[in-house]
């Protein structure tokens, strides 16, 4: 854009904006880090281009994080925070992977403490990410954009049970932040059977087999590697 030409004509000022743009979400140390420059000389450009309406921050857990300004809404942000934070990032993960989870599914995986645990999904809940899955006749509603396996789950007295609120947004974030979250292991895997499952879903000629088959198919494919007890 014109208007922002003149402000990123020095190469420190557009190298930091550029990076942010494909990396949001970041810190100052992290930006420090990653592009090898001083704190102080970072913070200066940092302080500018939000003076000059181009970047904005965000306070979260005790960082202020940094996007290209008006670029991604409330709910990718809140995304982006949480992705950025291990064990949140990992509960995630877990529910994208497994659909529901709860306060023990989640304590005995990662073996942390359950109120670890229930901190953090009282965050998710706060930040709009997840939400308490109702029970109905002993089934949970998968929350696909087309029909899946039915998670069949009876709590037990008082369980609560958690699932992501708009997996679309989660995977829309997920895109976003590809290049990084390719860094990370537990994204890898996740990545991998994704990957796995768009391949068996496009790989089969449509004359022998129809598209809701091939799409049973891959699920039933992803369900051997990533087990759901509870599913039918």
């Amino acid at each position: 854009m014109t208007t922002e030409k003149p402000v990123l004509n020095i190469k420190t000022r557009r190298e930091i904006y550029v990076h942010i743009k494909d990396n949001p979400g970041f810190h100052k140390r992290e930006l420090s880090r990653v592009l090898k420059m001083p704190y102080s000389t970072l913070n200066y450009h940092l302080k500018y281009l939000i003076k000059q309406n181009l970047i904005s921050k965000k306070r979260n857990n005790g960082y202020s994080r940094y996007y290209v300004k008006d670029s991604i809404g409330t709910e990718e942000k809140n995304i982006i925070d949480s992705l950025r934070q291990k064990i949140r990032k990992n509960i995630i993960f877990f529910m994208m992977y497994h659909f529901v989870a709860t306060e023990k599914d989640l304590s005995d995986h990662f073996e942390k403490h359950p109120t670890t645990i229930k901190h953090h999904l009282k965050k998710l809940i706060e930040l709009n990410i997840i939400e308490y899955a109702t029970v109905e006749n002993g089934e949970i509603d998968n929350k696909l954009p087309f029909e899946g396996p039915r998670i069949m789950r009876r709590p037990v007295k008082n369980e609560k049970i958690y699932r992501i609120k708009d997996r679309m947004i989660v995977l829309k974030v997920m895109t976003i932040l590809f290049d990084d979250l390719l860094k990370d292991e537990d994204f890898r895997a996740f990545h991998d059977i994704c990957t796995e499952v768009k391949t068996l879903c496009e790989g089969i000629p449509k004359k022998l087999i129809s598209f809701e088959k091939a799409v049973d198919d891959a699920l039933d494919n992803f369900l051997d590697v990533f087990p759901i007890p509870w599913c039918a």
